[in-house]
């Protein structure tokens, strides 16, 4: 059995709030729809998590807001 390391397990913390934050992002941004409380609460603590372990990563928030709309707007 291996046991997982640290950054392994930033790593799949990471990547599970990016790809929610991104379906959030676009649900608000293309296709209009305004989520509910329960979403808002979500979304918000999805995203302090998401900044911290990606700065954990050493990345800086600029390139994490950069990661998080990647793509979002290309048609």
């Amino acid at each position: 059995m291996t046991i997982p390391t640290q950054k392994a397990d930033d790593a799949d913390i990471f990547f599970d709030h990016l790809a929610i934050l991104r379906d959030y992002a676009e649900k608000i941004f293309v296709d209009g729809v305004e989520l509910d409380y329960e979403q808002q609460a979500e979304r918000d603590m999805r995203m302090a998590n998401f900044m911290e372990v990606g700065e954990r990563c050493e990345f800086t928030p600029q390139q994490l807001v950069r990661l998080l709309f990647a793509e979002l707007f290309v048609p």
